[in-house]
């Protein structure tokens, strides 16, 4: 009796997905749980493991440019995947004609998570980038292991009430319980400083400032924050004075001054270049004419190059690169 087409189709990248993962652990999962495998693999010190679901097609449906797969789920079976599991999950999928394996990071696929967040419809649609292949890009892949994990962590933590948390910490060490506190004080405001980045990158620049202070207010025995704050600071007063139509040249310089000031007494272990000092504080200019907004973007350029050069300690670094004015 032939076996159903499916059939061979599910066996076919189940192979595939083997192969790729020869040098890991995986574990098929025996009944119905919404996912296929777990997969492990020791790495230095530390475990890396992950939960997977499998889609085997012979006929997958690529984009008219080739740049990502649609991959049709159920609603409850993403949520699953996306919300609820508590480790870190991939949904996979296999093109057998090709031989090819891609994957979706789901827990951090925003358009997935707000499709599921409305919950309007039975299904959704999982768009998968085909520059996400395997083994190929497994650097890549490892990358987003570790944010996934962190996503769950950030979600589990966040769930959990403050009393117990409290009281599952009550067992540590002293010394461990400061650590854990202090190092939750510093995540949270490299978080805040995100967060005003974010701002700014939607155009309340108002609002950025503001948050940037706050941060600068609250973390004064944190010379890591108070440093990437003022640097972040500085540009956001850039980008004020460039949005602004009162006269801005005495303005300019004094902020400048100001902020290089402002650097130059929060100097740390990682020295700061005494020339980038120099032109920040005197508003020193790339080139010869050129508008204020112009002489006021060169500022900001040195700015940006000054904050790459200067970070210590966990620079704040925008995902998506430096902005544009």
């Amino acid at each position: 009796m032939k076996r159903p087409e499916q059939h061979e189709t599910d066996s076919a990248a189940d192979t595939i997905f083997r192969a790729v993962f020869t040098k890991w652990a995986v574990t098929p999962s025996e009944r119905d749980y919404g996912w296929d495998y777990v997969v492990f693999k020791e790495h230095q010190s530390t475990g890396m493991l992950f939960t997977g679901q499998l889609k085997g097609s012979s006929h997958t449906e690529y984009s008219a440019d080739g740049s990502f797969i649609s991959q049709v789920s159920e609603q409850d079976s993403a949520d699953y995947l996306a919300r609820q599991l508590q480790q870190p999950t991939f949904l996979f999928h296999v093109d057998v004609n090709a031989k090819k394996l891609f994957w979706s990071a789901i827990q951090l696929d925003q358009k997935v998570l707000a499709a599921i967040e409305q919950g309007d419809t039975k299904s959704l649609t999982v768009r998968i980038p085909t520059s996400n292949v395997l083994p190929g890009e497994i650097q890549r892949f490892l990358a987003d292991l570790t944010q996934s994990q962190m996503a769950v962590i950030s979600r589990i933590l966040l769930g959990t009430k403050s009393v117990d948390f409290v009281d599952a910490m009550a067992r540590q060490p002293v010394e461990r319980i400061s650590e854990l506190a202090e190092d939750l004080h510093v995540k949270g405001f490299h978080l805040e400083l995100q967060l005003a980045h974010q701002q700014r990158q939607q155009g309340d620049l108002d609002g950025a400032a503001q948050a940037v202070k706050k941060v600068l207010a609250n973390s004064s025995s944190y010379v890591e924050i108070q440093f990437n704050g003022t640097l972040q600071m500085g540009e956001l007063e850039g980008y004020q004075l460039m949005k602004s139509t009162e006269p801005q040249s005495q303005r300019r310089g004094q902020e400048a001054r100001n902020s290089a000031q402002t650097l130059q007494n929060r100097k740390t272990a990682a020295p700061i270049p005494s020339s980038l000092c120099a032109d920040y504080a005197e508003g020193r200019r790339v080139g010869s004419g050129g508008s204020e907004n112009d002489r006021i973007a060169d500022d900001l350029a040195r700015t940006q190059d000054a904050r790459r050069s200067l970070m210590v300690g966990g620079p704040f670094i925008p995902a998506s690169g430096e902005p544009s004015c």
